[in-house]
């Protein structure tokens, strides 16, 4: 499987875990588990994307930003995308993110994104 969902900060940041070929049957059940973290957690419940060692993504652009239901939540915090990849990438998140109408940053490692969260919501010490 290439996603992994787990508590990065217990009830306050998930890290989901993109590796390998990302399938698109894989999207709706990582999503859906995504969703019940952000809801039982303590608001604002942000999230990191790890998506360093992702190889490949479904390309569906309008099938893949419908998945999202967890950025709909409304105890979604921050959404944070890790990754080095290409332009494409990069552009893709975004469109999601502005898409979903929340907050997105990337950033190339996960130190720099966990640093941000913590500037931005003084609550969260990781």
């Amino acid at each position: 499987m290439s996603v992994t969902v787990s508590w990065n900060l217990h009830d306050r940041i998930i890290h989901v875990k993109l590796e390998g070929n990302l399938l698109k049957d894989e999207l709706d059940p990582s999503n859906q588990i995504i969703a019940q973290y952000v809801r039982e957690g303590q608001p604002p419940v942000h999230v990191i994307v790890d998506a360093v060692q992702l190889d490949k993504f479904p390309m569906d652009l309008k099938q893949f930003s419908g998945s999202k239901v967890y950025l709909r939540e409304p105890n979604m915090g921050k959404l944070v995308i890790i990754s080095k990849q290409s332009v494409f990438v990069r552009f893709f998140a975004s469109v999601i993110s502005q898409a979903a109408h929340i907050e997105m940053q990337m950033f190339d490692d996960m130190d720099s994104g966990l640093a941000y969260l913590q500037r931005v919501d003084g609550s969260v010490r990781v």
